[in-house]
């Protein structure tokens, strides 16, 4: 693996040592996000509907002039999932994620990010949280560039 020789001699990240916590994926959930804001979709992996995916919408040419999706809709009415509104709440939702040394993994709104023009005020989602306790995240892009920035970052002096 890529990161191998940084947790060498850790042992397992699966939870059976009391010293290392369980660092297994064991949730995963979607950001949505849109004119009203961002949205966090908790224990879902979502594109939107089969039938009218978000990234089908992103791709469709010619473009739409506005967001169609109605995505706060299906996920109220279809989808049904508890959700985190908000940057402030998002932000305070990872700060206990952070505490509770949990694992997560959420899937961006590439549809959103790719409709803006791929601006870096559209992108990503990036918590950084300070204080006068120690924090440890980890960020992972697909594809990152050094040139322009493609993350938002949310500080927790913004939330």
């Amino acid at each position: 693996p890529v990161y191998s020789k940084l947790i060498a001699g850790i042992g397992p990240m699966d939870g059976t040592l009391p010293s290392v916590p369980d660092r297994r994926i064991h949730s995963i959930h979607t950001l949505y996000r849109d004119a009203k804001g961002d949205m966090l979709i908790l224990d879902e992996f979502t594109n939107g509907p089969v039938e009218q995916s978000w990234d089908a919408w992103a791709k469709k040419k010619p473009r739409e002039a506005s967001d169609t999706r109605n995505g706060r809709e299906w996920i109220k009415t279809v989808l049904k999932a508890d959700t985190v509104e908000g940057c402030p709440k998002i932000g305070n939702w990872m700060r206990t994620q952070l505490q509770h040394q949990r694992t997560a993994a959420i899937k961006d709104d590439w549809a959103w990010w790719t409709w803006n023009n791929e601006q870096s005020n559209f992108g990503k989602l990036l918590t950084v949280i300070g204080g006068r306790d120690e924090t440890k995240q980890l960020f992972f892009a697909e594809r990152p560039t050094c040139e322009v920035a493609r993350s938002e970052w949310l500080s927790d002096t913004g939330y």
